[in-house]
């Protein structure tokens, strides 16, 4: 975004919105603008009043440039609010992205302050079949497959001494690609519409996620080489378990926390 200008703008506490016009030379914070080519105005949409689905709207105008009748522009969102002077000091974005804007068609029937609207996402189609398929494929991994290997180790081994393949099985011939292609579409789809990696809650979980179920599979290796038939269980064999269930209940966090904002966001 170096080089980009950018038009900055958050809610105040007293309902008041500021628009700071700034301008970045590179990976740093943006700094104000004094006399910025074209100048932005706060929109009507942006009333006190506006929102869409319970959710505030931002909204300027500013004057076309003229030259392009397409428009590649820069989106980016944070959720720390600053002070009410334009040349506030403002932390990091947790997400960014481009998008294209199409100046020759006609916009009818704006809505005024008080409309429900929905904002484009500006989500390419592939990406958003990227991201039925990371969360299918990874739900299958982690929500099903994962716990009933467990179920197998733990109740499996009341009545055969054969439950150890099937518990192997489950978590490394069938778990291992369900997880780690299901893992891996996730950043791919992120890639794609060149935003920024792990840094939202589901992004960071995600990567967490995959560390500790490695870390799963080997300390189980680990524990079933080393162990002895008469002997009560060692800590590893402890740590595995406890890990394990670890891993089903951050899963449940990484599904039910995210849920809602990640299908809100695919399009069919």
């Amino acid at each position: 975004m170096a080089g980009t200008p950018m038009v900055i703008m958050w809610r105040n506490a007293d309902g008041s919105v500021t628009v700071s016009q700034r301008e970045a030379t590179g990976l740093v914070e943006p700094v104000p603008v004094v006399s910025p080519a074209r100048r932005a105005t706060l929109s009507r949409l942006s009333g006190p009043n506006s929102s869409a689905e319970n959710s505030p709207i931002l909204a300027f105008d500013i004057p076309s440039d003229g030259a392009n009748a397409t428009q590649s522009l820069i989106w980016a969102f944070g959720i720390t609010i600053p002070s009410a002077d334009p040349a506030s000091n403002i932390e990091q974005h947790l997400d960014a992205g481009t998008f294209t804007l199409n100046l020759t068609k006609t916009l009818d029937n704006v809505p005024d302050s008080s409309s429900t609207q929905t904002r484009p996402d500006g989500r390419s189609t592939s990406a958003s079949a990227l991201l039925v398929a990371h969360a299918v494929v990874s739900a299958v991994g982690f929500l099903v497959l994962l716990p009933l290997s467990a179920l197998i180790g733990r109740w499996a081994r009341t009545f055969t001494p054969r439950w150890f393949s099937a518990h192997w099985f489950i978590t490394v011939v069938l778990g291992i690609p369900a997880v780690c292609i299901g893992w891996a579409l996730g950043p791919l789809a992120v890639t794609q519409e060149g935003k920024a990696h792990a840094v939202t809650a589901h992004q960071v979980c995600g990567v967490l996620l995959l560390a500790l179920y490695l870390i799963e599979i080997a300390l189980g290796t680990i524990a079933h080489m080393r162990r002895k038939s008469d002997a009560p269980h060692p800590p590893r064999n402890v740590a595995h378990i406890l890990l394990g269930l670890t891993l089903f209940g951050l899963s449940i966090f990484e599904v039910r926390g995210n849920h809602p904002a990640l299908w809100d966001r695919v399009r069919f």
